[in-house]
C-alpha cells in the first residue's frame, strides 16, 4: 500500500522544505507549501554536503591506499596497519555524519519508503546526535502529514520537541517547531488542546515567514473552532500582512471565512474573489479539505460565513 501511495503521489507532493516557484518571477509573496518548521533549501544544502564526503572520502581512500600499498612495499608493517586503521576510521565518521543528508538525498529523489525508513532509523538511533534526531523526526513529521496522517505527524513534532535541548538550537526553530504543533493539533481536531498550545505560544521573532506562521495559526484555531469572534479584534492588523505575504491561499482563505464570520460581508467577498483568483486550491484541497469545502460554498448569496 505504501509504494502504491509512494507513486500515486510523489508529483503531486512538493519536496519537504520546498517554495515552490511561481509563474510571476518578481512575485514576492511567500510560497511554503510544507509544515511551517520545515527549512526552506535544506535539502539541497544537505545533498550537496554529501557530494563534497563523497569527494573526500575518494581521495582520502586513494591516499590511504597508496600509504598501505607503501607501508607493504617497503616491509612496514606498523605503517600499512596503522595506516589501514586511520584511513577506515576516517572514511566511517564521515559515512555516519551523512547519513541523515542520504537520507534527504532519498527525499529528494522521492524514494519516500526509503526516505522515511532511512529517518526513522537516524530518529531512533542513540548514536545520533541530538540535532539529527530532531531533523529527522521533522521530515517524518513532514512525510506523515503531506499523505494525511496528521496525528502521525503529530507524534513526530512532538517527540521532536520533547527531545534534548541541544546548547545552541535557534529560537527561531524551535519557535517554528512549536507553531506547527499548534496547526498539528487544530488538523487533528484537538480544539481544545490547540486553544491552550496557542495561548502559550510566544510571538514570533522578526521574520516575514515566522510572522505569516503566527497570523495563519491563530486563524486556523479559529476556524477549527468555529469561533470567529476569537479573532475579530486582530483582522485589520493582519489582513495587510496576510495579503502582502500569502501566495499560497491558506491564510488568505481563513481570513475571508474570519470576515464572514464576524459579519463583513463586503471585505469576505473582496477575499473570496482573490482567493479563486490566485489560490492553490489542489494545496488547500490535500491538506485543508474543510476550508476548501467552506470556500468553494461562499458565494455573492451566501452572507452567512462559519462552517
Amino acid at each position: 500500500m505504501r509504494d502504491a501511495l509512494e507513486g500515486a503521489s510523489a508529483e503531486a507532493m512538493p519536496l519537504a522544505g520546498a517554495v515552490v516557484s511561481t509563474s510571476l518571477a518578481d512575485d514576492p509573496r511567500l510560497h511554503h507549501r510544507d509544515l511551517p518548521v520545515l527549512v526552506d533549501g535544506e535539502i539541497d544544502r544537505m545533498v550537496g554536503f554529501v557530494q563534497i564526503v563523497r569527494l573526500l572520502g575518494g581521495m582520502l581512500g586513494t591516499l590511504g591506499g597508496l600509504a598501505v600499498l607503501t607501508g607493504a612495499t617497503l616491509g612496514m608493517p606498523v605503517l600499512t596497519v596503522v595506516s589501514a586503521v586511520l584511513v577506515s576510521l576516517i572514511l566511517y565518521a564521515l559515512w555516519e555524519d551523512t547519513r541523515l543528508a542520504k537520507a534527504l538525498d532519498l527525499l529528494r529523489r522521492r524514494r519516500l519508503a526509503a526516505a522515511e525508513a532511512a529517518l526513522a532509523d537516524i530518529a531512533a538511533s542513540s548514536r545520533r546526535s541530538p540535532w539529527q534526531r530532531q531533523r529527522a523526526r521533522t521530515y517524518l513529521a513532514s512525510l506523515a502529514w503531506r499523505r494525511g496522517d496528521v496525528e502521525q505527524a503529530l507524534q513526530w513534532i512532538q517527540a521532536r520537541l520533547s527531545g534534548p535541548r541541544r546548547g545552541r538550537e535557534d529560537p527561531g526553530e524551535r519557535w517554528l517547531a512549536q507553531a506547527t504543533e499548534v496547526q498539528l493539533l487544530a488538523q487533528a481536531g484537538h480544539v481544545a488542546e490547540a486553544r491552550g498550545a496557542l495561548q502559550e505560544l510566544p510571538p514570533p521573532a522578526p521574520d516575514e515567514h515566522a510572522e505569516l506562521v503566527a497570523v495563519e495559526t491563530a486563524l486556523l484555531v479559529a476556524f477549527v473552532a468555529d469561533d470567529p469572534d476569537a479573532i475579530r479584534d486582530r483582522l485589520d492588523e493582519w489582513e495587510p500582512l496576510v495579503r502582502a505575504r500569502d501566495g499560497v491561499g491558506v491564510s488568505l482563505a481563513l481570513l475571508c471565512w474570519a470576515h464572514a464570520g464576524c459579519g463583513a460581508r463586503d471585505r469576505a467577498l473582496a477575499r473570496w474573489r482573490e482567493v479563486s483568483q490566485r489560490a492553490d486550491r489542489a494545496h488547500l484541497g490535500r491538506h485543508y479539505p474543510r476550508l476548501l469545502q467552506w470556500i468553494e460554498r461562499y458565494d455573492d448569496g451566501l452572507h452567512y460565513g462559519r462552517r
